[in-house]
C-alpha cells in the first residue's frame, strides 16, 4: 500500500486500522508529467452517482471481497465531494474548491489547480464530472469552471454569483447546474448558457408565502431530454429542447406540507426522490416521470428520517443512507416498504451515513460517519423481505468523517475524507503498510469582525444568562450573504459560536467547527450512540460540551448511553464523556460557570441512567461536572411529574445557576431553583417553573420563565425566589424555548398564533400600539425563539426566511428568501455576522451587513 503526504506532515504517527492493521505512509508527493487525454470506457464513474440519471449502478462492476486499503494520496484539505474515475485518473474537489488529477496506480497528483485563490469559500460539496476531456465542477464561492482534464488549465470561469451544492450534471454534450437562488441552468460543452429556468420568476414574493423564492441547490438528474430537480419545498420536471425549456410538471405538497425534497434520481419510467422530513419523519417516494403523479399507497414509503442525498436504483429498488441508522433498500408497489437494512433494533448495528450508497456488481457500498467504508452484499430479491443484512466495514487510518460518495472503477473503489486524503481501496492487500499522520483541524481561524465588536455565541442562547441578545449596533439591515454551505445534518437546535469558529452538534450526533469568515470545515467529530437528540452544545474555555440523551421518538436507540461529551475544541478529539439521564425536548445548552459545567435530565428513582416513559419519572435532576476532568461534583433533583416531562433547563448569573423544569396535563407539578455551583447547595426553592423547551433567563437581579407550552410568564427575586410578577395571558398561548431581553423590554416567541409579543419587563404586561399588544415576529410561521438586537431589532426565522422587524414599530426591515425548510433554531450571531441552520435543509448560512467591506 502507498499513501502520499506533504512534506510538512512527515513525522509519522503511527495509528491502528481496524482488523486489517494496515497503515498508511508519508512521502512526498511525485507530480506527473504531461499524459495524454484519459479515454472513457465503460468502467469510468464520470460524474457523481456514475450517470446524468444518477442512479449510482455500476452492475457490470465486479467486486472481490474484502476490500482493504491500497493508497491513499493527500491533498490540501478536506474531500467533500465524490469523485469521477476516467481512464486511468481520478479527479476531486477539495472542500476549498482545488482541483485534482490524480494518477491511482502511482499515488500521485499528476495536476493541482486552485482557481480562486484567496476568495475561496469552504464547504464544497459540488462533485466534478469529466467529459469530451474537460473537468467541471461548482463551487460555494459561486463559480462554475471548465478545466482540461489533460493539464488542468481553467478554460472558463462563469461567475453565477450563487453558491452552487450540488454536483454538475453532464449528459447529451451539455452542463446541468442548479444554484442556490433555485434556478436551473442548461450550459454547453464550452460552458455557454443554452437557457436558464427560474421557477421563481413570477411567483408571489410576500414574506410569509411557500410559494415565494427558497434557496435550494440540490443536484439536477437528467434522462435524455428530462431534467428533474429538487427546489424549495417543490419537485419539478422540464423538457430541453434545446435552445428553450419547457415544465413538464410540478409537485408542490407530494405528501404533506411538513416534507421537502432533497435529492432525486430517474430509472424506469420514474422519479425517486429523497425527503429527510420535520420531526422526525422522512420519506422516500417515486414519481411517474411523464406526468409527475403518485399512488400514496404504492409509490410512498414514510419513516425515513434524515435522507440528505438522491437515492441509488436498481430493479426499481431505492437505496438510500440515513444520517443517524444506516443504509436501507426500499421496495414501491405491491410490497412498499423496506426490505432490508444494514441496521436492526439493536443500537449497536447502526452504519450512520450521509452519503449517497453505490452499487457495484452484487454489491451496496457506502462511507461512513464513524471514518470507514461499509459494504453489503445484495441479498436475492426472491427471499426480500429481510430485516437485516450485516456490513463490512473497512475503517480508515485516521477515523476522520467520511461524507464522500464513493466511486467505483475497475474493481476499485475511491472517495475522499475529512482528513484530506483520497483513499483508494482494492482486493488485493497492500505490500508496504507504513503510516500515515491524522491532518484534521490543521487549520487556524482568523477573524476580522464586520463591525467594532469581537464577540461569540457560546450557547444556545448567547450568553450563560440566555439573554437571546445581540450586543451589537452594528448588526442592522440591510445584509447580504455573506457564503453558505451544506451543514451536514438536521436541526432543532441553534448553532453557536466561539470568537474564531461556528460549533455545532446536528440532532442526529455530527460535531462541526467551521471558521467563521469562509464557513471551511475546522474539524467533525460524530458521536455514537443516539439517534436524536435537540439540546445545543456548549463553547467554553477551549472546550465543547454535547449532551446526547434518549429520545422518545427513536426507540432503536433504547439502550444506547445518554452521555454528555467534552471535546476539544481546536480537535474535536473526545477528552471525556459522562453518563446521565434522559431527555427529549430541550433545545438549551449545558450550563457553565467557573470550571463547573451543568445541565438537567430525566431520571427514574431508583435507576442508573436509563430509559423510561415520561409519563412515569418520578424526578428530574441536575448533574454537574468539573469541566476539565469530567469528574461528577453533586447531583440535585427536582420534583416533578406531568407529561411531556422533560430535563430542566438552566442559566447562571451573578455566580448562581438557576434550572426550571416540570411538566404539564392534570399531573404538572415542577419548580425552579438556584444553586451554587461549586457544591450543589440549594440556595432557594419556587415552585412556579417552565415546562417542555422553556429556558430560564436572567438578568439584574431577576429570574425571568417564558411561559411555556401555557404556564404563566413569571419573574423571580434572584436572591429569595420570590415571585415579583406573573400574567396569565400566556398561558392561552403557545411560548417557546426562551425569554429575549431589550434594553426595558422582552420578547418571547408564541409559534402558532400571535407570534413574538413586547412586554414590559418590569411589570410583565404586554406593550401595546393602536390597541394592540406590539407584534415583533416575522410573516410566517415559525417555532424558534427571537432574537432581539441593540440596533432596535426583532430577529425570527420563519418558513418565509430570516425576518427583522422594527421593534418599535413591528414593520418588517429586512426578508431574506425561504429556506424551503422548517425553522424550529433561531439564529444567532457572532463579530457582527448572523448564522442560521434551518430544521430540515441540511443548509448553513452565514448574512453580513451590507455595509462591510467584501475584502475582509
Amino acid at each position: 500500500m502507498l499513501c502520499t503526504s506533504p512534506a510538512r506532515d512527515s513525522q509519522l504517527t503511527s495509528l491502528s486500522f481496524a482488523s486489517f492493521h494496515l497503515l498508511c505512509c508519508g512521502l512526498i508527493v511525485a507530480t506527473l508529467g504531461a499524459v495524454a487525454v484519459p479515454t472513457a470506457s465503460a468502467a469510468d464513474w464520470t460524474q457523481y452517482l456514475r450517470d446524468a440519471a444518477h442512479t449510482a449502478d455500476a452492475r457490470d462492476e465486479r467486486l472481490t471481497v474484502p476490500l482493504h486499503l491500497a493508497a491513499c494520496v493527500a491533498l490540501d484539505d478536506a474531500v467533500l465531494t465524490s469523485p469521477a474515475v476516467v481512464g486511468d485518473r481520478v479527479y476531486v474537489v477539495d472542500q476549498m474548491g482545488s482541483a485534482y488529477c490524480v494518477d491511482p496506480q502511482r499515488s500521485a497528483i499528476v495536476w493541482k489547480t486552485h482557481p480562486l485563490g484567496a476568495g475561496a469559500v469552504g464547504g464544497n460539496t459540488s462533485s466534478p464530472c469529466v467529459v469530451d476531456g474537460k473537468m467541471a465542477y461548482g463551487t460555494t464561492a459561486g463559480n462554475f469552471y471548465l478545466l482540461d482534464a489533460k493539464t488542468g488549465q481553467v478554460l472558463r470561469t462563469i461567475k453565477l454569483n450563487q453558491p452552487i451544492f450540488g454536483a454538475i450534471t453532464a449528459a447529451g454534450g451539455r452542463y446541468y447546474l442548479q444554484s442556490l437562488d433555485g434556478v436551473i441552468h442548461c450550459l454547453d460543452g464550452s460552458g455557454t448558457t443554452c437557457w436558464r429556468y427560474d421557477p421563481y420568476a413570477e411567483a408571489p414574493q410576500q414574506p410569509g408565502s411557500r410559494a415565494k423564492r427558497q434557496y435550494s441547490g440540490t443536484p439536477v438528474a437528467v434522462l435524455g431530454d428530462t431534467v428533474v430537480a429538487a427546489v424549495g419545498f417543490d419537485l419539478i420536471c422540464l423538457r430541453d429542447n434545446g435552445a428553450t425549456v419547457e415544465r413538464v410538471w410540478i409537485q408542490r405538497t407530494p405528501i404533506t406540507d411538513t416534507y421537502l425534497p432533497v435529492g432525486v434520481s430517474l430509472a424506469d419510467g420514474w422519479a425517486f426522490a429523497s425527503f429527510p422530513g420535520k420531526d422526525g419523519k422522512g420519506a422516500v417516494v417515486r414519481f411517474k416521470l411523464t406526468t409527475g403523479e403518485i399512488d400514496k399507497d404504492r409509490d410512498v414509503v414514510q419513516g425515513q428520517w434524515a435522507i440528505l442525498t438522491p437515492p441509488a436504483i436498481r430493479n426499481g429498488v431505492a437505496y438510500i443512507c440515513r444520517q443517524a441508522f444506516g443504509m436501507s433498500a426500499i421496495a414501491f408497489g405491491a410490497r412498499a416498504g423496506v426490505v432490508w437494512s444494514s441496521f436492526s433494533d439493536q443500537p449497536e448495528s447502526t452504519t450512520p451515513a450521509i452519503a449517497a450508497p453505490t452499487l457495484a456488481g452484487d454489491h451496496c457500498l457506502f462511507t461512513l460517519l464513524s471514518g470507514g467504508l461499509a459494504i453489503t452484499r445484495l441479498p436475492d430479491t426472491e427471499a426480500l423481505p429481510i430485516s437485516h443484512v450485516a456490513a463490512q466495514t473497512v475503517a480508515m487510518p485516521s477515523g476522520a468523517v467520511i461524507t464522500s460518495s464513493p466511486a467505483i472503477s475497475n474493481g476499485a473503489v475511491y472517495f475522499g475524507s475529512d482528513d484530506g486524503y483520497l483513499y483508494i481501496l482494492r482486493s488485493e492487500k497492500a505490500n508496504a503498510p507504513a503510516t500515515q499522520a491524522n491532518r484534521t483541524a490543521r487549520h487556524q481561524s482568523k477573524v476580522t469582525p464586520a463591525g467594532n465588536k469581537r464577540y461569540g455565541w457560546p450557547s444556545a442562547f448567547g450568553s450563560p444568562a440566555n439573554a437571546n441578545y445581540i450586543d451589537d449596533p452594528s448588526v442592522k439591515p440591510p445584509f447580504r450573504l455573506r457564503w453558505a454551505t451544506k451543514s451536514g445534518g438536521l436541526f432543532k437546535q441553534a448553532v453557536c459560536a466561539t470568537r474564531e469558529d461556528v460549533v455545532y452538534v446536528t440532532l442526529g450526533g455530527l460535531v462541526v467547527c467551521r471558521e467563521q469568515m469562509t464557513g471551511r470545515i475546522r474539524w467533525r467529530r460524530h458521536l455514537p450512540g443516539q439517534a436524536w437528540c435537540r439540546s445545543a452544545l456548549l463553547a467554553a474555555d477551549g472546550r465543547i460540551y454535547v449532551p446526547r440523551m434518549f429520545s422518545l421518538r427513536y426507540p432503536k436507540s433504547l439502550g444506547a448511553p445518554s452521555t454528555l461529551y467534552c471535546l476539544s475544541g481546536e480537535t474535536g478529539v473526545i477528552q471525556w464523556q459522562a453518563p446521565m439521564g434522559i431527555g427529549d425536548r430541550l433545545r438549551s445548552s449545558p450550563v457553565y460557570y467557573n470550571g463547573v459545567v451543568a445541565f438537567g435530565s430525566l431520571y427514574k428513582e431508583g435507576d442508573p441512567p436509563t430509559f423510561f416513559a415520561g409519563d412515569e419519572a418520578v424526578d428530574q435532576a441536575i448533574d454537574a461536572w468539573d469541566a476539565v476532568t469530567g469528574k461528577p461534583l453533586w447531583q440535585v433533583k427536582i420534583k416533578s411529574s406531568g407529561t411531556l416531562l422533560n430535563g430542566p433547563a438552566g442559566c447562571a448569573g451573578d455566580g448562581v445557576m438557576f434550572f426550571s423544569g416540570g411538566g404539564e396535563g392534570i399531573r404538572d407539578r415542577g419548580q425552579t431553583v438556584a444553586l451554587d455551583p461549586r457544591t450543589g447547595r440549594m440556595l432557594w426553592r419556587s415552585e412556579a417553573f417552565a415546562s417542555q423547551t422553556g429556558t430560564p433567563s436572567y438578568r439584574d437581579g431577576r429570574v425571568y420563565l417564558p411561559g411555556t407550552y401555557h404556564r404563566p410568564v413569571a419573574c423571580l427575586a434572584a436572591d429569595t425566589g420570590e415571585t415579583l410578577w406573573t400574567n396569565d395571558l400566556s398561558t392561552r398561548r403557545w411560548h417557546v424555548d426562551t425569554i429575549a431581553f431589550g434594553p426595558d423590554y422582552f420578547s418571547v416567541n408564541n409559534k402558532y398564533d400571535g407570534g413574538a409579543w413586547r412586554w414590559d419587563l418590569k411589570t410583565g404586561r404586554p406593550m401595546e400600539r393602536d390597541d394592540q399588544p406590539l407584534q415583533l415576529w416575522g410573516a410566517a410561521h415559525g417555532c424558534g425563539a427571537v432574537v432581539l438586537t441593540a440596533s432596535g431589532h426583532a430577529l425570527s426565522a420563519t418558513i418565509g426566511g430570516l425576518c427583522m422587524t422594527d421593534v418599535n414599530t413591528g414593520e418588517l426591515a429586512w426578508n431574506t428568501a425561504g429556506f424551503g425548510s422548517y425553522t424550529c433554531p433561531h439564529p444567532i450571531a457572532a463579530n457582527g455576522r448572523i448564522f442560521y441552520a434551518p430544521q430540515t435543509s441540511s443548509m448553513l448560512f452565514c448574512f453580513e451587513p451590507i455595509t462591510t467591506k467584501k475584502a475582509e
